[in-house]
């Protein structure tokens, strides 16, 4: 596997066909994930942000995206999935087959690369 660092919005256009696949496929209805809101998102709110976009590719093929924004704070890097301050519904993109191992694969690159580290995700939970 490996770790692909998306850098731009205009970069992330490359993926633009792959991420709405992914998400057509497992039948997303989650507007806070589709490509359009998080490029928009990206190109407006998140040009203050510090976006690190990962895609995960396994043998050709992107198997997830991980849209982060990064923060410091006492010398520890916070991620939290990007826009989650105006949209709690944030997340992977990823097919569900592929999320475990995506997921495990990014945390420990991420792990790896850095010595101080805080993963934070607030997911709420609706009744």
């Amino acid at each position: 596997m490996q770790l692909i660092r998306i850098r731009t919005d205009d970069e992330l256009m490359w993926y633009k066909e792959i991420w709405d696949a992914i998400l057509e496929e497992e039948d997303n209805d989650n507007p806070f994930i589709e490509f359009a809101w998080f490029y928009n998102w990206w190109q407006i709110v998140g040009r203050k942000e510090r976006v690190e976009l990962y895609a995960i590719e396994h043998e050709g093929t992107i198997m997830a995206f991980f849209p982060f924004t990064v923060s410091i704070r006492l010398g520890v890097r916070v991620y939290a999935f990007a826009g989650e301050n105006i949209a709690n519904y944030t997340g992977v993109v990823s097919k569900k087959e592929w999320l475990q191992q995506a997921t495990t694969f990014v945390f420990d690159e991420l792990i790896k690369k850095h010595r101080h580290i805080l993963f934070f995700f607030a997911w709420f939970i609706r009744k």
